[in-house]
């Protein structure tokens, strides 16, 4: 009887052990679960976190913030003189009709017929500052005569800008029709 007790209690021991061992690892592995594993995933983006401050720190040490600044300033210097000389060839002169002896002192220099040369009444805004005004230009004559007329255009101290162009060849020989719309700039009056 005493052996039988004896491996009864050896019996029910081991059990206990094995239970206690199977309780012992559940527990570490539910710790680790639920307490170590989510505070070492913050660890871990907080290691991240950290690499990324310090390459940004790295980068802005090799910037060069004064050379920034100076290629700033020189890129609003270009700006303000590209902004000066775009106000210095929009048309002085407020009224339209000043824009219409050059445009027939320019045919004339180009040898060209003036067939129509009026204003549309019509103007346009152009940002908040300027209003483009439009004039309808017809002309005949050589196409080479016609180069030359856009030459003079061009080369104008102020903007005579071409907004639509239309060219019908003629029956005389290398005579065409030159049909413009072209546009003056101005500077918009600013009511008090």
């Amino acid at each position: 009887m005493n052996k039988q007790l004896r491996y009864w209690v050896d019996a029910i021991k081991i059990r206990y052990v094995i239970l206690g061992a199977i309780v012992y690892i559940g527990s570490v592995f539910l710790i680790a679960q639920l307490i170590i594993q989510p505070q070492y995933g913050r660890y871990h983006g907080a290691v991240e976190k950290q690499l990324e401050i310090d390459e940004t720190y790295v980068n802005l040490l090799g910037l060069d913030i004064e050379d920034a600044v100076r290629n700033i300033n020189g890129q609003l210097a270009e700006l303000d003189s590209l902004e000066i000389k775009f106000e210095e060839k929009l048309l002085k002169n407020k009224r339209i009709n000043a824009v219409f002896p050059v445009l027939d002192r320019f045919c004339t220099q180009s040898q060209l017929k003036v067939v129509t040369l009026e204003p549309l009444n019509r103007a346009e805004r152009v940002g908040a500052e300027y209003e483009k005004h439009l004039i309808r230009l017809s002309v005949l004559g050589k196409f080479p005569d016609f180069l030359g007329l856009l030459d003079l255009m061009e080369s104008h101290r102020e903007w005579i800008l071409i907004e639509t162009i239309s060219i019908a060849p003629l029956e005389q020989g290398n005579y065409a029709r030159f049909d413009l719309v072209l546009s003056v700039l101005v500077l918009m009056e600013q009511k008090a």
